[in-house]
């Protein structure tokens, strides 16, 4: 059974990371103080991260034409996968005729040393 309290500081932790305002940005004193307080100090490694069809880089689809829309505050920080990260594939749809949407591609941290094990 999922812990109550851990599913609220997940929706807690999604919701700052969502939110706008400068003092939430990931880099900010604020933040860095939240995930200290709430996080493991050992970083656990992701052997592997699938991500598929995606647009939009937080959620809502960024349109391909140049107009105001709305929707510019819900997108994430950034499209960077963490260091953390070992293996990262991303899977597009090539045949999507819904040109309007530009995909959210995934980029690699430059910190990031791939483990030569395969």
């Amino acid at each position: 059974m999922q812990n109550p309290a851990n599913i609220a500081l997940i929706d807690q932790a999604y919701s700052l990371y969502r939110n706008p305002h400068p003092i939430h940005h990931p880099s900010s004193p604020e933040m860095v103080d939240f995930r200290s307080r709430v996080s493991h100090a050992v970083r656990t490694p992701i052997k592997f991260m699938g991500i598929f069809d995606t647009v939009g880089s937080r959620g809502i689809p960024r349109l391909n034409y140049d107009t105001e829309t709305g929707f510019e505050w819900p997108e994430f920080y950034n499209n960077v996968v963490s260091t953390g990260v070992e293996k990262v594939y991303h899977a597009l749809a090539i045949h999507d005729r819904f040109w309007i949407f530009e995909p959210c591609l995934a980029s690699r941290d430059p910190r990031h040393t791939p483990s030569e094990k395969v």
